[in-house]
């Protein structure tokens, strides 16, 4: 094997379980090793633009851009059970923890979700996360202090909290 192909099998090895995690929270059940594969087949056509030091947020920024492509087919195939759905009366909401979070995270703007989830989910520092985002890690931390506040505010209307300790579910791994 060349050293091109050592080098993607060494960066496929270690980093596809956490680019699979990561569009596995995005993307619908059973389409996360599609858009996995997807970012990973593009990794291998822009090798030379990977960096060597430090790949993950470069892979992940791929694999955002993937699940976005994905996300846009997938609302369209949706629209016309959305449209069913609302025929039919509302389901009882899941009780869980992570299931709450979750449908809070859906009623946050996109970016204040995708922001949370970077850095909770993904373990991603700010400086990472930027690098995904293409933001300045300021301008990330910034929108992560807004987004907890928000996602604080969905999880506990009433009784919104303006600190950033205000969500301990996201402290860790919630999924």
């Amino acid at each position: 094997m060349d050293d091109r192909g050592e080098r993607f099998e060494a960066l496929f090895t270690i980093h596809y379980p956490a680019v699979l995690r990561y569009c596995a929270r995005r993307v619908p059940e059973g389409h996360a090793d599609d858009a996995a594969s997807s970012a990973f087949a593009i990794a291998w056509r822009k090798l030379d633009d990977v960096p060597r030091d430090e790949p993950l947020p470069w892979l992940l920024a791929v694999a955002r851009r993937v699940v976005a492509n994905q996300a846009r087919a997938h609302r369209r195939r949706l629209a016309l059970g959305e449209r069913l759905r609302s025929r039919l009366p509302p389901a009882a909401a899941p009780a869980d923890d992570v299931e709450a979070v979750r449908a809070a995270l859906r009623r946050l703007r996109r970016a204040d979700a995708e922001v949370l989830m970077l850095v909770h989910w993904e373990g991603l520092t700010a400086v990472q996360a930027a690098q995904v985002l293409g933001a300045s890690p300021a301008a990330v931390r910034q929108r992560l202090h807004r987004a907890r506040e928000r996602l604080a505010a969905e999880l506990d209307p009433p009784h919104a909290r303006r600190s950033e300790a205000a969500v301990p579910e996201l402290e860790g791994s919630v999924g």
